[in-house]
């Protein structure tokens, strides 16, 4: 991946091999991918995603916060740490939005003509959840 990203002018995107802050430190150190692609469920959480982030910053590579056709309380939270970053270039945080049922029925980011907003209340924002998905 370093080899191609060094001898063509089309830019590289860092995804499945940039899954912990350790794989993000590597692309860079490698000069691997142009653009890192972190994904928060692939991370692991909200902390090392950030680490990921930070290392991606740090490095000064473009980033996307993005996911990987999360239920809307795994999205509500990737708009939250997209929306915590300062370079971002691009957020992801809609495949809830093509299910057919979702475990929140009240609450959580609300994504409307492409643009994510997040609610001011406690923790993501989830006022309620249809508890008969809990044990599906």
């Amino acid at each position: 991946m370093a080899y191609v990203t060094q001898h063509t002018s089309i830019p590289i995107i860092a995804d499945e091999c940039a899954r912990t802050p350790r794989n993000v430190y590597d692309v860079v150190k490698n000069r691997a991918a142009d653009i890192i692609n972190v994904k928060l469920t692939k991370a692991g959480g909200l902390h090392p995603a950030k680490q990921c982030i930070a290392i991606a910053e740090a490095a000064n590579i473009p980033y996307i916060v993005d996911e990987i056709n999360e239920m809307h309380i795994c999205n509500t939270a990737v708009a939250h740490l997209a929306m915590s970053a300062k370079q971002i270039v691009y957020g992801g945080c809609t495949c809830h939005l093509i299910l057919e049922k979702d475990i929140v029925k009240k609450g959580g980011g609300v994504v409307e003509g492409g643009v994510a907003t997040l609610s001011d209340a406690p923790g993501l924002g989830i006022q309620e959840i249809d508890e008969s998905m809990l044990f599906e």
